[in-house]
């Protein structure tokens, strides 16, 4: 039997006609799951959270031919009408194809390309080196100290460059909020909160425009709805390390 983590839905449950099943950790330390909330709240997509570990031991062969091809992966996957999905990022998109009426997929052919792009360096140029921090740092793994400092010099360089993008811009793409925002959030929250005092400082000291880009989506009432559903976060603004200048 899979152990079901009910995510209630917001005021705007009644309008939410799909509801869809997914499996991840809902915790606030997992970039990947918040930003998958984060899109099907904009969508109007309802989502249950379900344990991912439960689906996996029920048959880890027909969970390797159906939800993702490394039985062993954590998830997220998500259960559609169509079949399963995995990867958050293409979860990502799928939600924000459902909610084109929201704009969150841009409202043109070049700024859904143009999100796409920020995905894309969301997924290579900062998630895997924060998720390096964030294991070693929390005793997810074994702790490698030069593999921590490595990984957190690439944050810091994946950062430089958002952060030179948005010297001009309030959101990434376009004039308003999109799955692009809410992407990178969803990793720059993990970083922040969840990586280590050590490693948040130089993100006040180095990323002005990063920080602010942070705190206003922080502060939109939708993100604020799912961060407070998530049990530990409460959509507060994080600390600032005593390390920071």
């Amino acid at each position: 039997t899979v152990s079901v983590l009910y995510w209630r839905s917001s005021h705007r449950s009644a309008a939410m006609a799909l509801q869809l099943n997914l499996y991840g950790y809902a915790t606030p330390d997992n970039a990947r799951v918040t930003r998958i909330l984060l899109a099907a709240e904009y969508a109007v997509v309802g989502i249950e959270c379900h344990d991912v570990d439960a689906l996996r031991a029920e048959d880890p062969e027909l969970f390797r031919l159906n939800c993702h091809p490394l039985v062993a992966a954590g998830g997220p996957v998500l259960e559609t009408p169509q079949g399963f999905l995995f990867e958050s990022n293409a979860i990502v998109r799928y939600l924000a194809r459902l909610g084109l009426a929201a704009g969150i997929y841009g409202v043109s052919d070049f700024e859904a390309t143009m999100i796409d792009a920020w995905l894309d360096y969301c997924l290579s140029e900062i998630d895997p080196h924060a998720f390096t921090v964030l294991k070693m740092v929390n005793g997810y793994c074994e702790r490698d100290d030069a593999a921590v400092a490595d990984a957190h010099e690439a944050v810091m360089r994946g950062f430089d460059g958002l952060n030179g993008r948005l010297e001009t811009l309030t959101f990434l793409v376009g004039e308003r909020t999109t799955v692009a925002d809410l992407t990178v959030f969803a990793s720059v929250d993990m970083y922040l909160r969840f990586c280590g005092a050590e490693h948040a400082a130089p993100v006040y000291d180095r990323h002005p425009h990063v920080l602010r880009h942070y705190m206003t989506v922080l502060h939109l009432p939708t993100v604020q709805t799912v961060l407070r559903r998530i049990e530990g976060h409460g959509g507060l603004i994080p600390a600032r390390p005593a390390t920071s200048e």
